[in-house]
Order: structure tokens, then sequence, then C-alpha cells
């Protein structure tokens, strides 16, 4: 509540007809960098961040606003907790150290993270003010705008119908706001495969195709398979042995095991050996191997190294 009626006052949140960057067409606007000509609020909002970022057990050494419209808040947090700054910047300049990042003691976040993590850096959290996760979401936003009569029912409806038909936001779940990548069949249609790519793509998260599967009686033919491998833009799929020659195309096969065998209802696991050497793939995916583990890290790290040393001894081996 004490955010809602400020930020619409300064005329952060606009309601309205808006082209977003993904294309949509939303009811509802988010201009923060109106803030800064605000030094009052600005700096009630860089303390909310801040109080946010500790009561969640955040610990960190440094700050980095997400440029531009962060750059303000994480200055004042920086300077009032006598915590360093990271400038990450939109383009490398040409001159000085010529890096994407300085240290001085829009993108989205997670472009700013990559470049983070990029020059070495450990990126921890992200405190947003509205977002998936937010410090204020956009429902008790309405709640109190509607409440303090700055907006009438009507423009709240329209707001909230905009939400639930944003395929974003639908879901029991919201995987969509925390997975990177998630696997789909396209045996339905090439309809469900799109439905996800227009969800994902803005996001930067990505899908893995399934082409093919490792059960016993698995009734996915071949003809289906090849099907898979020529739907446009994609290039990664789930199969149990590579299914293309093209170079780009990257294959990942599930039901690994460290030794052969199955688990009775039909799932036949197969060695990192038999999946990259013998069936050419590129990738393991280890799901009961780590998960069953009494000892889930050593696990993990035992199949990592079984899969990329299989890798090399392939990439060795003559043709």
């Amino acid at each position: 509540a004490e955010m809602a009626r400020p930020l619409y006052d300064i005329e952060a949140v606009k309601f309205g007809t808006f082209k977003l960057n993904s294309g949509l067409i939303s009811p509802i606007y988010f201009d923060l960098r109106v803030m800064v000509s605000y030094p009052g609020f600005v700096g009630q909002v860089s303390s909310l961040l801040h109080k946010r970022a500790e009561d969640a057990g955040a610990c960190f050494d440094c700050v980095c606003g997400v440029p531009y419209t962060a750059l303000p808040l994480a200055t004042i947090i920086c300077s009032t907790k006598r915590v360093p700054m990271l400038i990450r910047l939109k383009e490398s300049k040409a001159y000085g150290t010529k890096r994407m990042i300085e240290v001085t003691s829009g993108s989205s976040v997670l472009e700013t993270t990559q470049v983070l993590q990029g020059e070495g850096l450990k990126v921890r959290d992200a405190v947003v003010l509205l977002d998936f996760h937010p410090i204020t979401s956009i429902s008790k936003l309405l709640s109190v705008l509607v409440g303090a009569g700055r907006v009438d029912a009507s423009t709240s409806g329209s707001v909230e119908r905009f939400l639930q038909a944003n395929p974003a936001c639908r879901g029991v779940y919201k995987i969509s706001s925390w997975a990177h990548i998630v696997n789909a069949h396209a045996l339905p249609s090439p309809g469900v495969v799109e439905a996800l790519r227009v969800v994902g793509k803005p996001l930067g998260h990505g899908c893995l195709l399934i082409a093919q599967m490792s059960s016993q009686g698995c009734l996915a033919t071949a003809e289906y398979t090849q099907t898979v491998v020529r739907l446009p833009r994609f290039c990664v799929f789930s199969s149990s042995s590579k299914i293309s020659s093209k170079p780009k195309h990257v294959h990942m096969t599930p039901g690994v095991q460290l030794r052969s065998g199955g688990d009775g209802l039909g799932q036949q696991y197969t060695s990192p050996v038999e999946v990259i050497c013998s069936k050419r793939s590129d990738v393991i995916i280890v799901g009961r191997g780590i998960l069953a583990s009494p000892d889930r890290l050593k696990a993990a790290e035992e199949y990592r190294v079984a899969g990329w040393e299989t890798y090399l001894r392939r990439l060795s081996a003559p043709r």
C-alpha cells in the first residue's frame, strides 16, 4: 500500500493502451524512470529494496542496478549502506578498460546477470520492485488504487483480464517465471510448441523437444521423430540417440544411469558410455540416478565427470 499510491501519483503507473516490448498490447504500463524526479520517494523505494534483501537473508559484497532505471536506486543503497557498487554498461566502450562493467567501490535482470557472470562474478540475488516475484504485485497495487479512488473498477477489471489472458501468467506453478528450459511433445500439433515459444522467447527461456523416448514399447514412430527434427527454429532435442547429422542440432538423452537396467515399469536405463559413444548423443540427462542417491551432490559430480570424460573419449576416438 505504501508504494501503490505514490507510484500512481507520480505517473510511474499508467493506464491506457500500450504496446509492450514482447509485442503484447497491455492496458497497464510501468515507467519507473520518473522516480528520479522525486528524491524523497526514490529514497523510500531504495530503503524498501534494501530491507527486502536483508529480510530475505541475502548476503552480498556489492550491488548492481539494472540499467538504466535501477541505477539511481543502487547508487542510493550503496552510498547510504557503504556497499561497493557495480555499473553495467549497455554496450562496451571503445576506450578506457573497454569492459561491459565498471567497479566504482534495461535491459533485463537476466541479461545483466549474464554479463556479470561473464566477468567472473557470482550473482546470488535479484530484488525486483514490480515483476513475477515483486515487492508490490500488480493485483495488490490495483486493489489499493481502487480503494483509494485513483482507479475505477472498469480499469482494474481490464488489467486483471489482461493478466489472466497473458500466457506467462497462466498455470498453477508459473513455470515460465523460474524454469530456464522446459520439455514438450510436438505430437499434439506444432501450435503447442509455438505457444511455448511465444511465452519463453521474450524471457530468454528454451524448449527441449521430445523426439524419442527411452521407455520400452514407446509409440513414437520414426516418422514422428523426423518431423520433430524438421520443425523450424528448434535445434535441441530429447532423444535416445543421434537423430540428425546437422552440426547445429544438439542431442540430449534422458534415462541415464551409471549401470544399465530398468525400473520394472518400462523405463530402460543406459550408461553414459552407451549414450555418448554408441548412440552419439551430446548431453546426458540424469534423474533418479541423482535424486534417489543418499548423497545427491556426490552423485551429481560422478555423473558430471562420467559424462564429460566419455565425451572427450568420443572426440579423441579415430573415425
